[in-house]
């Protein structure tokens, strides 16, 4: 519930906007109007037109947005009232906070603001964090200070443990640090103001504002400097205590630092302690030192500095890291690398067209290039950045002690074709299979529901996530330990094979006492699998797994990923694989006919397709009929007490001829 509640109205609004109908159409066509009352004209007219829409309560959310922004209190008001009454009850409490916050934070209705909380609350059957913090918010703004206190620290006592100095509920203790403030606490109040600007340092309040406010609350102006700095020494010491990753929250100490301009030294040091420190750790923690140090640096004005870090940074980071291109586009621009600039806002670019990396990108645009269109430039870049083709990887050979052997990684990816946020996971793994032989690196894909009907999904499929817990697309897993869930469109492909492979190769520097042998051969459509596995250390929970995968698929769905490779089709014996001997062997020796697993996969396919034509949707191609010359087969074991895959092997499924 506390995802929904933390929504501003536009957000609750805009739920309906996902179901494609003449409805949305329409409404999205009044809201292209070229002013705000022209907007309202047309809104008025869909709602005449529509008076039985479902869309009719984003059409009063929006009439609400656009009279708030014309300042037009009795419009605004009179729309959020309808818009409300027009929600059904899973909606109203999370909108009825929502609301009641927006007119509290805009100082406006603050009587109808608390009508509002005070039923939402009541409806809510449990004391929810968010909801009181809203009360808390309308009792300041109504001038009652005490109240407002109380049910702020009782808002701050539910939240979890250690949450002092946690992004997702600082706000909650800076809103007691105003209350405080203003209730005769001046110290303690601005003590949590500041912990704040370390913490969410992009909504930070102004050191000159701080000044001004202490000293209302007496403080000497002389004595301003020295109170404001001591203040931010105890939040640096606070994070720091609080943080169980400290080398990770200098690096956020140095970039919250220099953006307040608060002790160079201090921050320059922390980022810098923080970059050497995550040099042997995941690329994800080296690029996010990098650019905190490239950052550090900008701040300060130390542009040759952070130009070196920034770009680090920036040849892993994805393209919706808008700061991070933007401040380095920035220091090539400081520097006089224009075309250099055009190139890094090109690239932040790719992920979405920010108005704030666009307005750069259309300015440097007109003065290097000004007889060729901006989006020609855009589409030659997005172009230019699918041409990559990975170098072959060749393992270092490395001393094995007895009873050891190299280690295969297992690398999953759950994934959708219909996803489109799957694309650049999908061409990274298919960079994978590029970059590794089968003898450093096996490779499943999982095919899932999600966001819409999908013809490659399984019952074993749908299982195997349900192992992970997977409820979102792409996840990728390496050695079934690391997960990654971030998604991206093509351009960011490249990026995310780096951050892939950097896992892998980390991965493969361990060894195994675990061993495998697969052998599979097909006759009569009949597949044979036979498969050996020991350990010289056998866990309770140790389990081979064999897998039937199709190495590819060609099908087009919404994503535009048209060949699909080393598809799962079906899960030997069922996903929970095979158990060890108490001598730490297993020996499977198992037969599936292919007839029978297409059946399987045809039966899955009629439920599935009957379950989603009641929703309204259909898969859209049936794709159950598998190519007999592009079987293989992977086996791994995985130790179910931690989910680590400790070994796996690949084979291909060869074909027996008969002779006449």
């Amino acid at each position: 519930m506390r995802k929904q509640l933390v929504i501003v109205i536009i957000l609750v609004s805009s739920i309906a906007f996902s179901q494609g109908n003449g409805d949305q159409i329409a409404l999205q066509k009044a809201l292209s109007a070229p002013t705000d009352s022209a907007k309202i004209d047309q809104i008025n007219v869909f709602i005449k037109n529509n008076p039985a829409s479902q869309m009719l309560p984003n059409a009063y959310a929006m009439k609400f947005q656009i009279y708030s922004n014309l300042k037009n209190d009795s419009g605004a008001y009179f729309s959020v009232k309808k818009y409300l009454s027009l929600l059904d009850h899973s909606q109203r409490v999370p909108a009825m906070n929502a609301v009641a916050f927006e007119f509290a934070q805009r100082k406006m209705f603050i009587d109808s603001a608390a009508a509002l909380i005070d039923s939402a609350i009541a409806m809510y059957p449990k004391e929810e964090p968010v909801l009181l913090n809203t009360k808390a918010l309308i009792l300041f703004r109504q001038g009652k200070n005490s109240e407002a206190l109380t049910v702020q620290q009782h808002t701050v006592s539910l939240l979890p443990a250690n949450s002092t100095t946690d992004s997702r509920y600082v706000s909650f203790f800076v809103q007691l640090g105003f209350i405080q403030f203003e209730g005769g606490d001046a110290l303690n109040g601005m003590q949590k103001i500041v912990l704040g600007n370390i913490v969410l340092p992009k909504q930070s309040l102004a050191n000159v504002m701080i000044d001004s406010m202490l000293i209302t609350k007496s403080v000497p102006a002389a004595s301003v400097t020295r109170v404001r700095d001591s203040l931010y020494r105890t939040a640096v010491s606070l994070y720091l205590q609080h943080s169980s990753d400290s080398v990770m929250a200098k690096s956020v100490l140095g970039v919250a630092l220099a953006r307040m301009k608060m002790f160079p030294e201090t921050a320059v040091a922390f980022s810098l302690e923080s970059y050497m420190a995550t040099r042997e750790r995941t690329v994800e923690e080296r690029s996010g030192s990098a650019a905190a140090l490239g950052l550090t640096y900008y701040n300060f004005g130390r542009y040759a500095d952070a130009e070196q870090y920034l770009a680090e940074a920036a040849s892993f980071a994805p393209p919706n890291e808008t700061e991070l291109f933007i401040s380095l586009g920035d220091v090539k621009e400081k520097l006089g690398k224009k075309k250099d600039a055009f190139d890094v806002y090109l690239a932040g670019a790719m992920g979405s067209r920010a108005s704030s990396v666009y307005d750069r990108l259309i300015s440097l645009k007109n003065e290097l290039y000004p007889t060729i269109s901006l989006d020609s430039l855009i589409v030659a870049y997005q172009a230019a950045a699918l041409k990559f083709s990975p170098e072959e990887f060749h393992r270092t050979p490395s001393g094995l002690k007895k009873n050891e052997s190299e280690r295969v990684v297992l690398a999953e990816l759950f994934t959708g074709s219909e996803c489109r946020p799957c694309q650049a996971a999908d061409i990274a793994f298919d960079y994978l299979i590029e970059r590794y032989r089968t003898s450093s690196l096996a490779i499943l894909e999982y095919h899932l529901h999600i966001p819409a009907p999908d013809p490659f999904v399984n019952m074993d499929s749908e299982n195997r996530g349900n192992y992970y817990g997977v409820n979102s697309t792409p996840t990728a897993v390496f050695g079934g330990t690391t997960i990654n869930s971030s998604g991206g469109n093509r351009t960011a492909a490249r990026n995310k094979f780096l951050l892939y492979s950097d896992i892998i190769e980390r991965q493969l520097k361990k060894t195994t006492t675990v061993s495998i042998a697969v052998k599979a051969s097909m006759n009569n459509n009949v597949i044979a699998v036979t498969a050996n596995a020991a350990t010289a250390a056998v866990g309770s929970k140790f389990r081979l797994r064999i897998v039937l995968v199709e190495d590819e698929v060609f099908y087009k769905g919404a994503n535009g990923i048209e060949r699909h490779k080393f598809v799962v089709r079906k899960m030997l014996k069922s996903v929970d694989g095979f158990s060890f001997a108490k001598n730490g062997k297993v020996t499977v020796n198992q037969k599936v006919d292919l007839k029978v697993i297409q059946q399987e996969l045809e039966k899955y396919y009629t439920g599935a397709n009957s379950q989603f034509a009641k929703m309204g949707a259909m898969i859209k191609e049936q794709k159950t009929k598998i190519d007999p010359a592009r079987l293989a087969i992977v086996a791994f074991v995985q130790d179910d007490a931690t989910k680590e895959v400790l070994q796996a092997v690949t084979e291909k499924v060869i074909a027996k001829v008969n002779s006449k």
